[in-house]
């Protein structure tokens, strides 16, 4: 029988008197390696805390190592047997690495260093991570610092390790190698909760997930007997994501339902007779399983590659894009992941950002100042006239954010694809979500192509989801 660990019952969230989550369901056996897949990053951060024994619960029992904690013990014990790993340095630059993973521990640490010093160097030696201990903290590369870590946990006696988004800023092959350690250090005892985006999981490394949509636990699954398409198909075919009709079919009925872009059974390699339509000002979101089919439909729409089979059509005529997808006569323009560090010129000033797809439109434009006036008007309720000469690199990420959208809603393409727009944080979410509902507003259709969906998303629109190359509705 497998011994428990941890165990929460009906637990209820709640921060600065604010309500997130109820009928928090968890259970962590010794030695398990544990997935949860949350679609709220608010929710994420506060669970985090109670685990890390931070914050407490407004509601619910926790148990650890099969026994219930009383409310006073709560925090002690968690704090002393739970640690978080993510991208976040928590090693300190100031010690080496055997006195980061035994200066916590010893208090007459400094009266035989060599000594400690060894001990570091046999953990190291018997868990296959070839790091010299002596090595400066600041020359490590972000997988050496998770791989440190890790193993400071083992030498602190920790007996639950949390590792958040590590797929997010280590590649694939460091995730492999950050798993086999994983794997070693369960031998020992240590039981691992693996908090990712639903895209990011590595089911192959999970004994078990837990599934938490919104406010609550949804359902608990064996690694086994499950698949990743299986997650997505529970994850969004919900109450929560039913059939919603666009808010904008009065106003795609004012446009006569004009039809911009035309899907007639595409295919390629992996995409298998794709067929879908896209109105003047209507949003539809693309919901995918695998990054291969989302990634042929992306290169198809931008140029890249052409399709083997079926039709293409934007605004009633053929389509037949550049292979240099940023030209303007495509009609089709693009919001990259991660835009900020992609799309924008950090020298240049937020007008000249804005206006740089618009100069490639309008011959003469940067010599006629009444653009630059038409732009401040237009832009006046959005963006301050006097945040436009300032250069980017200066400016917060909610005016970048703002940016972005908004060199788009001067231009007005026919179709702006948002590729994974909600990655990043709730509050860049917000504002994503108001810029997205501006521009079709505005009469450009917007194609959002996403493995995630925010929870508490205001945005309506068609779901279409792409599973293995076929596309369907929920």
């Amino acid at each position: 029988m497998k011994e428990e660990l941890l165990k929460i019952n009906n637990g209820t969230l709640t921060i600065r008197n604010h309500k997130l989550a109820d009928n928090i369901n968890l259970q962590v056996f010794k030695s398990e390696v544990h997935g949860i897949i949350l679609d709220d990053t608010e929710i994420k951060s506060a669970f985090i805390k109670v685990l890390c024994g931070e914050e407490h619960l407004s509601y619910g029992y926790i148990y650890f190592q099969e026994e219930l904690l009383k409310e006073n013990d709560i925090s002690r014990e968690l704090k002393k047997n739970v640690i978080m790993i993510d991208q976040t340095r928590r090693l300190i630059s100031a010690l080496k690495i055997y006195e980061n993973m035994f200066f916590p521990k010893f208090h007459a640490f400094y009266l035989n260093s060599l000594h400690y010093s060894k001990m570091a160097q046999q953990l190291l030696d018997y868990f296959g991570i070839f790091i010299p201990v002596n090595k400066p903290i600041k020359e490590l590369s972000k997988y050496e610092c998770v791989a440190i870590e890790l193993i400071t946990a083992y030498a602190l006696e920790f007996k639950l390790v949390i590792l958040s988004n590590i797929g997010s800023f280590l590649n694939r092959s460091e995730v492999n190698d950050i798993f086999t350690l994983v794997s070693q250090l369960t031998k020992e005892g240590i039981s691992f909760l693996v908090m990712e985006n639903i895209e990011d999981i590595r089911l192959k490394f999970i004994d078990r997930v837990t599934l938490i949509k919104g406010s609550r636990t949804i359902g608990v699954f064996d690694s086994n007997v499950t698949s990743k398409a299986k997650l997505y198909e529970i994850f969004y075919s919900n109450p929560d994501y039913p059939y919603i009709p666009s808010p904008y079919k009065a106003h795609l009925g004012q446009m006569n339902n004009k039809i911009i872009l035309s899907f007639d059974q595409v295919g390629h390699t992996i995409l298998n007779h794709v067929s879908f339509q896209i109105c003047k000002g209507e949003i539809i979101r693309f919901l995918y399983t695998d990054e291969a089919s989302a990634n042929q439909l992306i290169s198809i729409l931008r140029g890249d590659i052409v399709q083997k089979s079926g039709s293409i059509y934007l605004d009633d005529r053929p389509y037949k894009p550049s292979p240099l997808y940023t030209n303007v006569k495509n009609e089709i323009c693009f919001i990259e992941e991660n835009p900020i560090d992609k799309m924008l010129f950090k020298n240049l000033s937020a007008y000249e950002n804005l206006c740089y797809p618009l100069c490639n439109k309008i011959n003469g434009f940067w010599m006629n100042r009444r653009f630059k006036k038409s732009v401040e008007l237009m832009l006046n309720e959005i963006i301050d006239s006097n945040i436009l000469k300032q250069p980017v690199k200066d400016l917060s990420l909610a005016v970048l954010q703002k940016i972005i959208y908004c060199k788009w809603l001067l231009y007005k393409p026919k179709l702006l694809v948002c590729i994974k727009p909600f990655s990043i944080a709730d509050a860049q979410n917000k504002i994503a979500e108001k810029m997205i509902t501006l521009l079709a507003e505005s009469g450009i259709s917007i194609l959002i192509i996403t493995s995630s969906w925010p929870s508490l998303s205001k945005i309506r629109g068609k779901i279409l989801y792409l599973k293995n190359g076929v596309l369907s509705e929920f």
